[in-house]
């Protein structure tokens, strides 16, 4: 049962990232804003998580 939540999460997460992906790569939106739209209370939190699936800082992706 817990590895089945473990996998529901993890897929969340990373849903929820891929979401602020195409959120900072389209649009002008402050980090903070795009992690709440996509579900995350916590702009640290998110930035955490995003840098642990691509590698790179939220900030630094809406720049490029």
């Amino acid at each position: 049962m817990a590895i089945k939540l473990r996998i529901r999460g993890t897929h969340e997460h990373s849903a929820r990232v891929g979401q602020a992906l195409h959120l900072l790569l389209t649009s002008r939106l402050p980090v903070k804003t795009i992690a709440a739209r996509v579900g995350y209370d916590s702009a640290a939190t998110f930035s955490k998580r995003f840098s642990e699936r691509y590698g790179l800082d939220p900030a630094q992706v809406g720049r490029r």
